[in-house]
């Protein structure tokens, strides 16, 4: 697969610089992008059909909520065990790219049989086997399953932020904290979402905006 050599090394200047300059995590993040690709002609994993697009608006955007989950006081029980799942996955974004800059052991939520399916393929061809698990179900079911499981829970482009809030309340530790990437519409989302921080036992603590350097 061909990549523009000055997008690669660009991308990865500005990973190093915001996120982490580990090259064997950015190696890695890359064959998982070009395993989407590849496989995006199989089955519709990611719209984005250009390669130096798909670096930024997968890899760089995914990492946007690492942060979050390094902070030293982000750890909900004082454990490196810190758990995350990561609803909606579709292709793998964000949570793959997370496990594999954060070290923390996750979950892949696809309700999408077939694309639970590549998911599995994907992991299992990075080596993430021990780290990360995948479940074709529903958040609905996981939350009875396994509540109160996980010290993250990340989403991107599932739902209002009110309906994510009530759908991974039940998902989240005491204190956990959800990982919403949102859109344009993020500011009006969490207005709307006020009303029932208190009845999910939930607060919205943090908006911030990030421009993709595309």
């Amino acid at each position: 697969m061909q990549w523009e050599q000055n997008e690669i090394d660009l991308a990865k200047q500005l990973i190093f610089e915001r996120f982490s300059d580990d090259e064997e995590s950015f190696d890695l993040a890359l064959r998982h992008l070009e395993l989407v690709m590849q496989y995006s002609q199989e089955i519709n994993l990611t719209s984005i059909k250009d390669f130096n697009q798909a670096i930024f608006f997968h890899i760089y955007d995914s990492l946007l909520g690492l942060p979050y989950m390094l902070k030293e006081n982000s750890y909900t029980d004082g454990s490196i065990e810190a758990r995350f799942v990561d609803i909606g996955s579709g292709a793998g974004y964000p949570g793959i790219p997370l496990a594999i800059y954060s070290g923390l052991n996750g979950m892949l939520v696809e309700s999408i049989q077939k694309k639970a399916v590549y998911l599995c393929q994907f992991v299992d061809e990075l080596g993430l086997s021990d780290k990360l698990q995948v479940e074709a179900v529903r958040a609905e079911k996981l939350a009875i399953s396994r509540p109160g499981a996980f010290d993250f829970v990340c989403a991107r482009a599932v739902a209002s932020l009110a309906s994510l809030m009530e759908l991974t309340s039940p998902l989240l530790k005491p204190n956990g904290i959800l990982i919403a990437y949102k859109g344009p519409a993020s500011i009006e989302e969490a207005q709307n979402a006020k009303g029932i921080e208190k009845l999910l036992g939930m607060s919205i603590e943090l908006l911030e905006e990030s421009v993709l350097p595309v």
